[in-house]
């Protein structure tokens, strides 16, 4: 990444620095650019150098049509506090970090166009100073469907997860142990009502509306069972299945 920067020393001893930037947006967490929302525009910044020649007190930055592009502190260089960062054109928030210097963390909000909430996360620095997603987790369509919701442990899913689509209502739920599935899928309809569970054994429940069971499917070597029931609870019939013909 390619920069220049022009210091100037203005009277009563007090030092500003204006940069030039030309780059490409980058969407790489802990990565001060990757804020910008800008593609191969020009971004100016202003702000207090200290002694050390350090960034310190409250930076602005600009793009190359005059819309505010970022504002936030720095302290020696670090960003520090509530940093917000705005789209190129339409001036509306696309990303607000909170920096927490003490715990190395940094609570990252990102936005659409339309003020949906795009994102939500927690980022902390390990000790290789390396990003790591932690906490609680969310995304969203920018129709405000959920794409993803569930914590995060250092970087894996740990916990239950709820995950959607953007052309339906319905979500899924599964459990996490470090990224890896465990436990059964709960799938929900759009009113929250609970229409199937599949187990890792293969064995697959549907519901009705009013939670009574609708189906039970089971596999057993190379043949699927299917239990299907009557509102009621009534058994309706039972139904068996070449498995290599599924």
């Amino acid at each position: 990444m390619k920069y220049s920067i022009i210091l100037f020393l203005f009277i009563f001893n007090i030092h500003f620095s204006w940069a030039n930037y030309g780059f490409k947006e980058e969407d790489h967490e802990n990565n001060f650019l990757a804020g910008f929302n800008c593609k191969n525009c020009n971004i100016s910044a202003k702000g207090k150098l200290n002694e050390q020649n350090k960034k310190v007190g409250v930076w602005k930055y600009t793009y190359d049509n005059g819309n505010l592009c970022a504002k936030g502190k720095f302290n020696n260089d670090k960003m520090i506090g509530t940093w917000k960062f705005y789209y190129y054109s339409s001036k509306k928030n696309y990303r607000i970090v909170e920096f927490d210097t003490i715990n190395r963390t940094e609570d990252v909000k990102i936005y659409y166009q339309n003020g949906q909430l795009k994102e939500k996360k927690i980022i902390k620095l390990d000790k290789l100073n390396l990003p790591v997603k932690i906490g609680k987790y969310e995304s969203y369509y920018d129709s405000g469907r959920i794409i993803a919701k569930g914590p995060y442990e250092y970087g894996k899913k740990h916990g239950i997860w709820q995950e959607g689509w953007s052309f339906t209502d319905r979500i899924i739920e599964r459990e996490y142990n470090h990224d890896q599935p465990i436990g059964v899928i709960k799938r929900f309809d759009s009113k929250g009502n609970i229409f199937q569970i599949d187990s890792i054994n293969g064995t697959v429940v549907k519901y009705f509306e009013n939670g009574d069971i609708k189906s039970i499917k089971t596999r057993k070597s190379k043949e699927y069972r299917e239990k299907k029931f009557y509102k009621n609870g009534d058994l309706k019939m039972i139904k068996y299945t070449n498995a290599e013909e599924k």
